[in-house]
């Protein structure tokens, strides 16, 4: 099974896809230096952790 390329993605439309795909995601949230806590939720990088699961770290612009 293809995993979907979701970099990029708004949180909501990167869950939406691996969903649809048949994936289970699994969200973590990653800091910068300057957090924009009413920012927009982005997916910054994305890995296999299992043959269900894909993993998206994700930080807030």
């Amino acid at each position: 099974m293809k995993i979907p390329d979701v970099l990029g993605y708004l949180i909501e439309d990167a869950v939406d896809a691996l969903v649809a795909a048949g994936f289970k995601p699994v969200i973590l949230e990653s800091y910068g230096k300057k957090v924009i806590e009413a920012g927009t939720a982005r997916v910054i990088r994305q890995r296999a952790i299992s043959n269900e699961e894909i993993e998206l770290i994700i930080s807030l612009f």
